[in-house]
């Protein structure tokens, strides 16, 4: 398999952003399956529909192909393992030196955030769309102070408002592996497009910023630490 070009890891508080549209990256099926570890040929066989099956072989296909440019590795000898949160994490590298990173999908788009070792990253991304039952839902994602900000909204802006904070939310959420322990209307995350220090259950604080990755769509990073720099370095979605 022909090595592509290695690139530069993020160093500090960068993290380096790639977007993809599926519909490129499905012309590349046959590549990105080819990358899977057995244990991923076996996960998308267990999906159900043919569009999750393909949305799943994209998304850990093209991130093969990315970490095999920062670790300057053959995709296929990459092991990825999950912690007790599911959150997927690089197994030991030879050379000791890894990077985080993580992934989330929504519509068409995929997205993917790499960090530096020992930083936990998250990401999270949402088209823009008119949300149903946004009374419950503000109910069950806002804190006190974002409810209120949220009442003083009417029509689109209410789902404008909610899918921003929820993306913020669930990126910090995300970088510290607490998406299924820490309730998002626990804490605050504001609604963008600054940056917010997120502090969750253990006191470790996130930076966490949105991004204007693509028209019609919400997107926000976290990271751990006090602070986060944005490198967009994908070509931008097929």
């Amino acid at each position: 398999m022909e090595r592509l070009q290695s690139i530069d890891r993020p160093q500090g508080a960068e993290v380096h952003f790639w977007l993809f549209g599926l519909d490129k990256l499905k012309g590349q099926l046959p590549t990105l399956r080819s990358l899977l570890a057995p244990e991923e040929c076996a996960r998308e066989k267990s999906i159900l529909t043919d569009e999750d099956k393909d949305r799943f072989v994209c998304a850990r296909g093209v991130l093969r192909q990315l970490l095999s440019r920062y670790l300057d590795m053959d995709a296929r000898l990459i092991e990825i393992s999950a912690d007790i949160s599911n959150k997927p994490h690089l197994a030991p590298t030879p050379g000791g030196e890894d990077v985080s990173f993580n992934l989330s999908h929504s519509g068409d788009y995929i997205a993917l955030a790499f960090a530096s070792a020992g930083r936990s990253v998250g990401i999270d991304i949402e088209v823009a769309r008119s949300l149903q039952n946004v009374e419950r839902l503000a109910a069950d994602i806002l804190s006190e102070p974002e409810k209120d900000a949220f009442e003083k909204l009417h029509g689109a802006a209410q789902s404008r408002y909610l899918l921003s904070v929820w993306t913020r939310k669930e990126a910090a959420l995300k970088a510290s592996g607490s998406v299924r322990s820490i309730s998002p209307a626990d804490f605050c995350a504001g609604a963008g497009p600054g940056r917010s220090s997120v502090c969750l259950a253990g006191g470790e604080r996130y930076a966490v910023r949105s991004h204007d990755a693509a028209e019609a769509l919400h997107c926000a990073l976290a990271l751990s630490g006090p602070d986060l720099e944005i490198t967009e370095i994908s070509g931008g979605p097929g």
